[in-house]
């Protein structure tokens, strides 16, 4: 049994991608950096100086529209990258076809040095886009930390801008209908 409180959930902030290609609420105390030269990408961390805890939204442009037949082959791909983590252990690997996209679940664990990290994956397709969303804990303790978060995040995470502004105007005029 741990001392280290759970973190307290106090208020979430927006990201809207500039490209409009994904959105997703976040921790407001948590810190934003994107990775220099990788427009559609960005990583969210609990600490700003310690990334290693995170989680990160990238969209890929594949160059032509995936299909639910491709499943197959790109599961393969993403077996091989997982080998090349060296030391890992997979908790689960599954797939998945919702409306409007498809793809993989991961939890895997991994040695990073001589630490265990813990790690979420939804790899998704939607049409010629790739979409990654990674959570990570530093240790499989500041995982299972930060899972609540986590979740959070990446239930929140859709393909596509949020509009605030028209989202709260529709609340107004709905809270208006009997």
């Amino acid at each position: 049994m741990t001392d280290t409180p759970r973190p307290r959930f106090t208020g979430a902030r927006l990201y809207n991608d500039p490209d409009r290609l994904f959105s997703f609420w976040y921790p407001h105390t948590w810190h934003q950096m994107q990775p220099e030269g990788q427009r559609n990408t960005v990583l969210v961390a609990p600490q700003a100086d310690h990334l290693a805890t995170s989680f990160s939204v990238e969209v890929r442009d594949l160059g032509m529209p995936v299909t639910q037949e491709d499943l197959p082959l790109l599961r393969e791909a993403v077996e091989e990258g997982l080998v090349q983590l060296g030391d890992y252990q997979m908790e689960a690997f599954g797939t998945f076809d919702e409306p409007g996209r498809f793809g993989f679940e991961l939890r895997y664990t991994f040695r990073f040095e001589d630490t265990w990290r813990k790690r979420r994956a939804l790899l998704y397709y939607r049409d010629h886009y790739q979409y990654s969303l990674i959570a990570q804990g530093a240790t499989i303790e500041d995982f299972d930390t930060w899972q609540p978060m986590f979740s959070y995040m990446m239930l929140t995470c859709n393909a596509g801008g949020f509009d605030l502004r028209a989202w709260a105007e529709g609340q107004q005029r709905n809270s208006g209908e009997d």
